[in-house]
């Protein structure tokens, strides 16, 4: 944490910061925001540049559009949503670079807001294009990258414009991220726990393998754990599962077992014929799912097993649902997971997009420790990988 210098620890005052932020909102077809959380994320560092005269300009994409005549991922709509949570005027360049960009640059004054549209109606923002990034860090003196979720990105606006602007840092969201990260991943309190969930263990097989030598409990869900039972020889039916993984699951199992990490499986499941709303289901053993059927829930005993786990645990993470929880009844085990995470003394992480949305869910977001914003990001930086973004800013 050390080597990356915070916003607060520039001399802002009249200064033209630039700031990458992730305003990647989820947005109905009519332009309604239905969750707010990311652009709350930014509001410390954007007050604080407010609020210490800075000319506060943000950068962002949105969504991954075909070209800039698609008018659906514009941001302009972002602007008017963050003037009512900033209450203060937040002015919108249509283009993020060329001469209506840098007139609305030279036209803000100390404390006041100005939002660029997004990054990726030019090409140039994923080829992380030298000139393109030199045209956005134009008429900037300090660089600040805010969003950690984009950080595994060699774009233009994480990684390009550091070669233009020499004072650079990260904002207070990026600084509480990694704050939160390194307690996790360097000092963990012990007994550490580590829940994972998804669809496919080949996404997640490195921090499998790095968290069977770090955590005490390893826990497996979601379609990634049938994998797991195949390696154990159950039958698992039509449910999803990577038949080339199963002798690298066995290798995690056996690699858990040498460092003392107890790997936690289903011990029963949700069994149905098709994931479909209110489809049949029926709890089933592990060993009684017959051919016909699917899994796709942790079953009420596994709930219990789990929950026992948690309550003795001094540090857990999380990253992952443990079942088809967007279908009802198939969210009963990750629902579970949340309250009893929810409940936990332990100091609790999670992070990743579909846990984000199973916390939101059941609205226990508050009763986290930390919910991290990254998805990308948050899963290359559990598996030990220098983030191409987080690099640049000391290049």
């Amino acid at each position: 944490m050390n080597k990356y210098k915070n916003v607060t620890q520039f001399d802002v005052q009249g200064k033209t910061v630039l700031v990458r932020v992730d305003f990647n909102v989820p947005i109905t077809r009519t332009g309604r925001i239905m969750n707010d959380t990311r652009l709350v994320s930014h509001l410390p560092t954007i007050r604080f540049l407010m609020e210490n005269g800075a000319k506060t300009v943000l950068m962002s994409h949105f969504g991954r559009p075909d070209s800039a005549q698609d008018t659906t991922y514009s941001l302009q709509k972002v602007a008017k949503y963050l003037e009512g949570l900033l209450h203060t005027t937040v002015h919108f360049s249509p283009d993020t670079i060329g001469a209506k960009a840098q007139e609305a640059k030279k036209a803000l004054q100390p404390g006041e807001v100005l939002l660029l549209e997004n990054t990726r109606f030019c090409s140039g923002e994923t080829s992380n294009d030298q000139t393109y990034a030199k045209q956005l860090a134009q008429g900037c003196d300090i660089f600040i990258n805010d969003a950690f979720a984009t950080c595994h990105r060699a774009h233009a606006s994480t990684v390009g414009v550091t070669s233009f602007i020499k004072e650079r840092g990260i904002g207070l969201l990026m600084k509480q991220e990694m704050e939160a990260l390194t307690k996790v991943m360097q000092s963990p309190s012990h007994p550490f726990v580590v829940i994972i969930g998804g669809a496919k263990v080949s996404s997640k097989f490195n921090i499998l393998h790095r968290f069977a030598k770090m955590a005490d409990h390893l826990m497996i869900g979601g379609a990634m754990a049938n994998t797991f039972l195949a390696a154990h020889g159950h039958e698992i039916g039509r449910s999803i599962y990577e038949q080339d993984m199963i002798a690298k699951a066995s290798d995690i199992l056996a690699e858990a077992a040498e460092h003392n990490c107890r790997v936690h499986l289903p011990q029963d499941v949700v069994i149905a014929k098709a994931l479909k709303q209110d489809e049949p289901c029926r709890v089933v053993e592990v060993d009684g799912v017959t051919e016909d059927h699917m899994i796709l829930d942790i079953g009420p005993n596994t709930v219990k097993s789990w929950q026992h786990t948690i309550k003795k645990a001094s540090t857990i993470l999380w990253n992952g649902p443990v079942g088809a929880f967007e279908t009802i009844p198939f969210n009963h085990g990750t629902n579970a997971l949340v309250m009893a995470l929810a409940d936990a003394e332990a100091y609790v992480l999670a992070g990743g997009g579909d846990t984000i949305n199973a916390i939101a869910g059941v609205r226990r977001e508050q009763a986290f420790d930390y919910i991290s914003t990254g998805g990308g990001a948050l899963l290359e930086y559990l598996e030990g990988i220098e983030l191409p973004a987080l690099q640049a800013l000391n290049n």
